[in-house]
């Protein structure tokens, strides 16, 4: 039998491999946005939200050492949960106190479609993932600047009024010296992924930002310890996701063990889980490398 291919369905973009396979909603990644806004807002409680952004950047492409091979690739995972993205050399940002999203793809070439097909536009990729905007990664350093740019003419209002109602105040008393207000403290906040993760030992390094967004970038460990404990506790529609692929995963089991006799070799028993996961419900990748140990 088959677990529920289309559990996963309902209205709104969803990823599927097509056929009968789970549909993966892509509301499950804007549930996961809005857990982590949740988080940040409520951090930054007594402060301005105006130019703070979350930035992020997605696994990038590789080769095999010095070749022209492309391993198959996987998605850095706190991008992954977040975005729901599966290209590589991507990035994205949050705006704190919108909460718009808006992912930046590469500019490929036209003769990338030689080989791979037709290339998206950016109102299609838009469009598939349910994001607000999406435009080329050129363009980052200019949305950024845009963004702690806002919040530093609202700052400087701010400060501008405030100067004002004091020189206000200090003329009602008739005195001469105005008192004078230094600007608001600036909002604008950069927010990298930058923390250790405790299974692995290993480090999720900040990226490194252009010169002119240097000032405002938050490279310490706050917005990874906040993901991190944001994953800890599943939504409804990844708890869904989870009992599919482990249901999957036991009909594979099943399967293996039903079709495994007597004087096969181990790569065998591999073969067949794997062909079984991805060719019944379209899941290519698995958790882990297969453990197919069968004695001497």
């Amino acid at each position: 039998s088959s677990p529920g291919a289309s559990a996963g369905g309902g209205s709104g973009p969803f990823y599927s491999m097509g056929l009968q396979t789970y549909r993966v909603p892509m509301a499950l990644y804007e549930t996961n946005r809005g857990k982590l806004l949740s988080v940040l807002r409520s951090h930054f409680a007594d402060a301005s939200l105006n130019g703070r952004v979350v930035y992020l950047e997605g696994g990038v492409s590789e080769t095999r050492h010095a070749t022209d091979h492309e391993p198959l690739f996987r998605q850095e995972s706190y991008f992954h949960y977040l975005f729901g993205v599966r290209e590589p050399d991507v990035c994205g940002c949050i705006e704190v106190d919108t909460g718009k999203v808006t992912l930046f793809i590469p500019k490929l070439p036209e003769d990338y479609a030689t080989i791979m097909g037709r290339i998206k536009t950016c109102d299609e990729v838009r469009e598939e993932y349910g994001l607000n905007e999406v435009r080329y990664v050129d363009d980052v350093e200019e949305y950024l600047l845009e963004v702690v740019g806002r919040a530093a003419k609202t700052n400087g209002n701010a400060a501008r009024d405030d100067a004002e109602d004091e020189k206000k105040d200090v003329s009602s008393h008739d005195t001469d010296d105005t008192g004078g207000s230094s600007a608001a403290s600036g909002s604008a906040q950069i927010l990298l992924l930058s923390g250790l993760n405790t299974d692995s030992d290993k480090t999720s390094a900040a990226p490194t930002l252009p010169k002119s967004l240097q000032s405002y970038a938050d490279s310490t460990d706050l917005l990874h310890n906040m993901l991190a404990e944001c994953r800890v506790v599943k939504s409804s529609h990844e708890l869904q996701l989870m009992r599919h692929v482990t249901e999957l995963t036991s009909l594979a089991h099943v399967y293996t063990m039903s079709r495994t006799e007597p004087g096969m070799m181990e790569y065998q028993s591999e073969s067949l889980f794997k062909h079984y996961s991805y060719y019944s419900f379209g899941a290519r990748h698995l958790g882990y490398t297969a453990i197919c140990g069968c004695g001497p």
